[in-house]
């Protein structure tokens, strides 16, 4: 399990003494802060993925000849970001950033290898993106701090084999299919075949996990009138071995939610099914069932096809929390455990 790191502050008042005693204050520990970060994407591929980026010890190394690489990372709620450390195997220049909240700030890269990015005050970051610039992408250590210089432990899902299944997928396929559940990207997603009501998911693990919530982004959320123009789900039925079932409503609402099943949920074969559905505003498009992306949460398993370290908190992308009237169906738990999502049609 990550933990985040602990800094200890030690304050010494200087005054007047009293004999041999002198006056000192406790010491103060910097409360650690922590942040869980379900999807965590990159425009290079890499023999590793990009969560690696942000675990300790891990090595993240995209294609040597890309340039422009981004690293996004979307953090499952905001959190107190005050400065950057990045240290890149080779030298970088100013045309590479970061950037937090999409443009709320943006921090030019200095030239070196090593670049410290600082804020002028912490910001309630949601997502922040590395764009490297005209040149090579090999970060040897990446850390955030909140204020005071804090360290952040960005803890990320742990992978946990399995297949994943829908019973129904919008033409054409490659554009929707289900493995976009897991691509860490908010822009895609798997849509049924203009269906909003029965149409299911279905994950298969390798070895048995368990799951206790699920965390979704329900419709398609790939813009507000994406999610407006399609259905989105409504009530959604969980089923697995042993005879397990459970029915879960799902707000009607941009942004992710956390679900909490009824009873702990432990087997190989887990499946979602939507029942009931927000309807879409009418359009040229036909409304379906859309699931954006889905993570199920369980103590230590993530139906993402990652398993959590620890439990996720709510994400909150764009800080956007009013309701989205009508767009397509999705759902897409970011727990441990993978969770169904349905896109728009």
């Amino acid at each position: 399990m990550l933990r985040a790191g602990k800094r200890l502050t030690v304050v010494v008042l200087l005054g007047a003494t009293q004999g041999c005693r002198s006056t000192s204050a406790p010491s103060v520990k910097t409360p650690p802060i922590t942040v869980e970060a379900s999807m965590i994407a990159a425009t290079s591929p890499a023999k590793t993925l990009p969560f690696d980026a942000y675990r300790t010890g891990g090595t993240w190394v995209p294609d040597e000849n890309a340039r422009f690489v981004k690293l996004h990372l979307y953090a499952d709620a905001p959190f107190p970001l005050q400065s950057i450390e990045l240290v890149n195997c080779e030298r970088l220049y100013s045309d590479g950033a970061a950037f937090v909240n999409f443009d709320e700030a943006r921090l030019p890269l200095t030239s070196s290898t090593a670049s410290v990015l600082t804020l002028s005050a912490p910001i309630a970051a949601r997502s922040l993106t590395i764009n490297f610039g005209d040149h090579r992408a090999c970060p040897v250590s990446l850390k955030l701090f909140g204020p005071g210089h804090s360290p952040i432990s960005v803890i990320t899902p742990r992978l946990v084999s399995g297949k994943a299944r829908a019973s129904s997928t919008l033409a054409p396929e490659s554009a929707y299919d289900v493995s976009n559940l897991f691509d860490s990207r908010y822009e895609n997603a798997w849509a049924s075949n203009h269906q909003s009501t029965g149409v299911s998911l279905a994950f298969d693990f390798d070895q048995p996990q368990r799951v206790e919530k699920l965390r979704l982004w329900n419709g398609y959320q790939r813009s507000d009138q994406h999610c407006w123009s399609n259905s989105r789900v409504k009530t959604f039925t969980v089923s697995g071995d042993g005879g397990y079932s459970a029915t879960l409503s799902v707000a009607d609402r941009m942004g992710s939610q956390e679900l909490q099943l009824p009873s702990a949920f432990v087997g190989r074969h887990l499946s979602l099914t939507a029942t009931e559905a927000y309807p879409g505003r009418p359009t040229r498009i036909s409304s379906s069932a859309s699931f954006a992306s889905t993570t199920a949460r369980a103590g230590s398993c993530s139906i993402r096809l990652r398993r959590w370290r620890r439990r996720p908190s709510a994400i909150a992308r764009l800080s956007r929390t009013r309701e989205c009237r009508s767009s397509s169906i999705g759902v897409s738990p970011q727990t441990p455990t993978a969770t169904p999502a349905m896109t728009p049609t």
